[in-house]
């Protein structure tokens, strides 16, 4: 869904609402402008990726934390067959 959504807004003439599907429902959008893309200065951005891998490592971790911790225990629901 995410590469036809862009392809769709690639299409879409400017300064125009319209109702596009997404992959959470329909949206209605209008794209302002269009810039073209140009290269990301690294010492710029140092700052940020550096914020952004350490978000990213200490998700991972603690997913992996929790998910060692869960294989200790058993969850069991009144009523519930085994």
């Amino acid at each position: 869904m995410g590469g036809e959504f862009a392809e769709a807004l690639r299409q879409s003439p400017t300064d125009l609402w319209q109702a596009l599907p997404t992959r959470n429902g329909w949206r209605a959008i209008r794209l302002e402008s269009i810039t073209p893309p140009k290269p990301a200065d690294f010492e710029v951005l140092r700052g940020v990726v550096l914020q952004d891998w350490k978000d990213a490592t200490a998700s991972a971790l603690r997913s992996d934390a929790v998910h060692t911790l869960a294989k200790k225990y058993t969850i069991k629901v009144d009523g519930e067959a085994e």
